[in-house]
């Protein structure tokens, strides 16, 4: 009968392990990365085949990084969204912002974010959005305040 009470036990540490992988995606962010909470962008291949990066903490906090990139792997992308005619991308659902997030005061619609979106054929496109999903991070190491 010494059995049960290490059924518990083991039955607690699920429990723990099934919260933990909840928890993962916070758990594998960088503790040293710069979050570009108002906007970002990726520039264009320099003549070294660097790709220079822009990320803006704030409206006046700009830095200039050599790399951007989430160490959990997930994408910038923005929710609720249109394109420029106003039509519905996405479903409404989440829309994924892989060159760029911008932020505008332009619409009417209360859309103050535009993502730039890379479609199945290589085109970008603006698209605009109503709620920033996930943020852009940089490493500290590879960015210089501009």
């Amino acid at each position: 009968m010494s059995w049960k009470p290490s059924i518990r036990i083991f039955h607690l540490f699920l429990v723990f392990l099934l919260a933990v992988g909840d928890l993962s995606s916070h758990i594998f962010a960088d503790a040293n990365a710069i979050d570009c909470k108002y906007s970002w962008s990726k520039g264009r291949a320099l003549e070294d085949g660097t790709i220079p990066y822009l990320c803006h903490t704030s409206l006046n906090t700009v830095y200039k990084c050599t790399w951007c990139g989430r160490n959990d792997h997930l994408i910038p992308s923005t929710s609720n969204c249109v394109d420029y005619s106003g039509k519905v991308v996405a479903g409404g659902g989440t829309l994924t912002c892989d060159i760029a997030i911008a932020v505008t005061s332009d619409r009417p619609d209360g859309r103050t974010l535009i993502c730039t979106h890379t479609a199945r054929d290589k085109t970008s496109n603006a698209y605009y959005c109503m709620t920033l999903k996930v943020f852009q991070q940089c490493p500290q190491g590879s960015c210089k305040a501009e």
